[in-house]
């Protein structure tokens, strides 16, 4: 009850410019989820597949200098 003014308004401000600052800064939360979330998810796809890539090349080439040593 700290918040309320003499005539009931919280902080002072009208209930309607209230709803309309809580449901904005819930949008924008929202707006940043949707559309920071799948772009970092989508870095950390492309970075995993790449360490994956690198990982094959180096086996494939271990394997390749591994069978050319046995037909010596």
């Amino acid at each position: 009850m700290i918040g309320l003014a003499a005539d009931g308004r919280l902080f002072g401000l009208d209930v309607q410019l209230l709803f309309d600052i809580g449901v904005s800064i819930f949008n924008i939360i929202l707006l940043v989820f949707l559309i920071g979330v799948p772009i970092i998810l989508i870095i950390f796809v492309i970075k995993y597949f790449k360490q994956k890539n690198n990982y094959y090349k180096i086996k494939t080439e271990f394997y390749k200098n591994h069978m050319n040593d046995r037909q010596d």
